[in-house]
C-alpha cells in the first residue's frame, strides 16, 4: 500500500516500529543480564512504566506495559517528523542528529518524567547504565531519524559527500543505503551532489509561500509580478522600452549579437517586467542585447495566438537590425517550449532560421506524459501535473495539445539550430528537456543538455539569490558567444 511507502505516515510508522522494537531488544538484553525469566522480563518493562508493584499484576500488565512501550515510540517518531519539517538539520543530517535526538529522550524519561509522575524506578544496575545511555540513541534515536529520512516526501536538500577515493565509515554507509536502495554504479552510490547553503535555504524560504500554480488565475497573475523580487539587480545594464511590440530591451554597450527572450507563466501568467531583471543578467553574461516581446496570453487569447506573436516579434527584429546569423531565441518554462515552436513554424514557413535556441526548464509538452511528471512529483516545490493541465487547457481551448506546435516533444526537429536546454533536477518537467534533447541529437542538430542537481524549475532567473542560478546564467552566457563567436 502506498500509505507504507511514502510520506509522514510512513516516516511515522517505520520509524517507530523499528524504534520500539529496538528498544524492547534493549531492555531484553538489559533485564537479561539481571537473572530474570522472560515473564520477570516483560513485568519489569511493565514496571518501569507503571511502577514496581505492577510487576505483581502479572501478564496484564506486561501487555498494557508492550503497547504503552510502542505508543512511546511512536510519539518519538512523530515528535522528530515534525520537528523534521522546521529544523532541517534533523532530516539533513540524520546519524548525527538521530543519535542526539535518541540520548535526549533517554535523560529525558529517566531524569524528568519518571520523576514527575512519581513513577518508581526499575531496579538500575551496571547494564542499565550501559544499555540505556548507549542503546537509546543507537537503537531509537537513529533508526526514527533514518527512516524519517527514506520514507518522507521531504526529502533532505544536500548530504555531506562521501568521496569515492576515501573510505566511507559504517556510519556515512549505513546513510546512504538506507536513504537510497537503487544506484546507478558502483561509484555513482558515493558521488553525492553539494548543494550551496544559499540554494538550500532559498528552497526551504520558497516551500513556505503558497504555490503560484495552484492559485486562481486573477491573484496568480498579481504574484507572477513578484517573480523576480529575489533576483539581484544587475549592473551596467540600459533597460529601454520596445513600443512597437509591447517589450522592452536590455542592453550592453558594444553588443553585437541578440538574444530573443520569451518569459515564462504557462502560456496565462507573465509579461516582459517579470523577466527585466533576468533579461539583464543574459545580457551581461552573453555579452549581447536582450529584446523581451510580450505576446497575448490564454484563456482570452488560445493557441496559436502565443507563436504567431513570437514570429511576429522575430520578424520585427530583423526588420529593425537584427541578424538571423547572429540571434538566439530563449525563454523559459513555457516561454522556453515557445522559442522551439517559434523556431519550427519559421522552418515550416520558410522564414530566415535563427543561430540558435537556449531553454531554460522548458514546458515543451501540454499533455504532461513524461515519465518526470510522477518521478519527481514528491520533489518538486513550484509546479503539480493539475496545475499544468488547467493551464494546458486554458491555452489549447479544446485543440490537440499533443500538436508540434503546441508541443515541440512530438516535432520533427530537423533544420532547426543548435539547441541548449538548462533544467533542474527537482523538477517534474526534467524529462520535457531529455526528450527535447533526444529527439534534436537524433535529428541531426547539436544539442546540449544540463541538468542541476537539487535545483528547482526556472532557477536561473533567480540569478545572485544563489550561486547554481549564477553559474547557469554564466553557462548560458558561454554558449551564446561561443555560438556567435566575434571579436567583442
Amino acid at each position: 500500500m502506498k500509505i507504507f511507502s511514502k510520506g509522514p505516515f510512513a516516516a511515522i510508522f517505520w520509524g517507530g516500529l523499528l524504534a520500539g522494537v529496538l528498544d524492547l531488544t534493549q531492555a531484553f538484553i538489559g533485564f537479561s543480564l539481571m537473572g530474570s525469566t522472560p515473564f520477570r522480563i516483560l513485568q519489569r518493562i511493565a514496571g518501569g512504566i507503571f511502577g514496581t508493584h505492577s510487576r505483581d499484576m502479572g501478564w496484564a500488565s506486561a501487555a498494557i506495559g508492550l503497547v504503552c512501550h510502542f505508543t512511546v515510540a511512536f510519539g518519538a517518531a512523530t515528535v522528530y517528523y515534525f520537528a523534521s519539517r522546521k529544523l532541517r538539520l534533523l532530516v539533513e543530517r540524520p546519524v548525527l542528529c538521530g543519535l542526539f535526538y535518541g540520548e535526549l529522550v533517554f535523560l529525558f524519561m529517566y531524569f524528568v518524567v519518571i520523576p514527575l509522575s512519581a513513577i518508581g524506578h526499575p531496579q538500575f544496575n551496571i547494564a542499565t547504565y550501559i544499555t540505556g545511555p548507549i542503546g537509546h540513541p543507537l537503537l531509537v534515536g537513529m533508526p526514527i531519524a533514518l527512516c524519517i529520512r527514506r520514507f518522507s516526501a521531504e526529502r533532505p536538500v544536500s548530504r555531506r559527500p562521501c568521496r569515492p577515493q576515501r573510505w566511507c565509515s559504517v556510519l556515512q554507509l549505513a546513510e546512504l543505503l538506507i536513504y537510497e536502495s537503487r544506484f546507478t554504479d558502483h561509484h555513482s552510490r558515493f558521488l553525492v551532489p553539494v548543494i550551496s547553503k544559499q540554494a538550500q535555504e532559498f528552497w526551504a524560504l520558497l516551500k513556505t509561500y503558497p504555490k503560484q500554480i495552484a492559485m486562481p488565475l486573477a491573484q496568480a497573475r498579481e504574484a507572477d509580478t513578484r517573480s523576480e523580487d529575489f533576483t539581484s539587480e544587475p549592473v551596467g545594464v540600459n533597460f529601454m522600452p520596445a513600443s512597437e511590440i509591447d517589450g522592452l530591451w536590455a542592453e550592453i554597450p558594444e553588443a553585437d549579437r541578440t538574444i530573443l527572450y520569451f518569459f515564462g507563466g504557462g502560456f496565462v501568467l507573465g509579461s516582459p517586467d517579470t523577466r527585466r531583471k533576468t533579461a539583464g543578467h543574459l545580457a551581461l553574461a552573453a555579452k549581447a542585447r536582450v529584446l523581451v516581446p510580450n505576446y497575448r496570453l490564454a484563456p482570452e487569447h488560445p493557441f496559436p495566438a502565443a507563436i504567431d506573436d513570437a514570429v511576429h516579434a522575430y520578424q520585427w527584429l530583423l526588420d529593425h537590425g537584427g541578424e538571423p546569423s547572429k540571434t538566439v531565441l530563449a525563454g523559459d518554462s513555457a516561454g522556453g517550449g515557445l522559442a522551439v515552436s517559434a523556431a519550427i513554424a519559421l522552418r515550416d514557413r520558410h522564414l530566415p532560421m535563427c543561430a540558435g535556441i537556449v531553454t531554460l526548464s522548458p514546458w515543451a509538452d501540454l499533455t504532461c506524459s513524461g515519465e518526470s511528471i510522477t518521478s519527481r512529483a514528491a520533489v518538486d516545490i513550484e509546479c503539480t501535473r493539475a496545475g499544468l493541465l488547467e493551464m494546458a487547457g486554458w491555452y489549447m481551448n479544446g485543440a490537440d495539445p499533443s500538436q508540434p506546435l503546441a508541443s515541440p516533444v512530438f516535432a520533427d526537429l530537423a533544420g532547426l539550430p543548435p539547441l541548449l536546454c538548462v533544467v533542474g533536477g527537482n523538477e517534474i518537467l526534467l524529462d520535457d528537456s531529455i526528450r527535447l534533447i533526444r529527439n534534436a541529437g537524433t535529428a541531426g542538430i547539436d544539442a546540449t543538455l544540463f541538468i542541476s542537481a537539487g535545483m528547482q524549475h526556472i532557477f536561473p532567473i533567480w540569478a545572485g539569490a544563489f550561486p547554481e542560478a549564477d553559474a547557469a546564467i554564466a553557462l548560458v552566457g558561454d554558449w551564446v558567444k561561443r555560438l556567435l563567436f566575434s571579436d567583442h
